[in-house]
């Protein structure tokens, strides 16, 4: 799987979060992760991608269900589930991925995602995504990262947006709002945005 012994530092509301093959998969509405205090979470280097060719073709099981058209799962998931939190005060750890092997956590096609307190060390692409969201709380999440590509929120497509009370260090964009092109995106443009500190 993508973590040895994830249920040692962090509780699911839902025992029957999947973990594994396609990464922390959010299957159900209103579900919580929690992150349990001073955990430290290293995510599992399983691809080596050193070129284009090694990105492409390292292509992960059942593409379409694993958020946004990605060739591999992101780390944490959740496509098309709302009211999913993830809060505590512990810390993922991205250092043993290669560069563009996964992204960190991808929220699509939801409503109501609140983060709080967590912590992202090195992520090796985007780290916080929410792509076609809304009403979304970002509230003390600290990213640090130095990779190219390391971006540590990327607001896509998405509306009612608080980032609130964060501390970011990348090799990319800090903070990111995007509207993405494509057919399905014709009525989803990220507005009411907001960012304190």
């Amino acid at each position: 799987g993508y973590i040895d012994d994830i249920y040692s530092y962090v509780a699911f509301s839902d025992k029957d979060v999947p973990v594994g093959a396609a990464g922390i998969n959010v299957k159900k509405d209103k579900q919580v992760l929690y992150l349990k205090q001073g955990a430290y979470v290293t995510a599992k280097h399983m691809y080596d991608i050193n070129s284009e060719a090694d990105n492409t073709g390292n292509q992960e099981v059942n593409p379409d269900n694993n958020v946004i058209g990605l060739n591999r799962y992101p780390f944490i998931s959740s496509n098309g589930k709302n009211e999913i939190f993830v809060y505590g005060f512990g810390a993922f750890d991205f250092t043993h991925l290669d560069r563009g092997e996964r992204r960190g956590l991808v929220f699509a096609w939801a409503n109501n995602i609140q983060m709080i307190g967590t912590k992202l060390i090195n992520p090796c692409e985007w780290g916080v995504v929410t792509y076609n969201t809304q009403n979304v709380l970002l509230s003390n999440v600290d990213v640090y990262g130095y990779r190219q590509n390391s971006d540590a929120f990327d607001i896509c497509n998405s509306q009612d947006v608080t980032v609130t009370g964060c501390f970011v260090r990348t090799g990319d964009d800090c903070f990111c709002v995007k509207t993405l092109g494509g057919e399905d995106n014709a009525n989803y443009y990220s507005t009411n945005i907001k960012v304190t500190n």
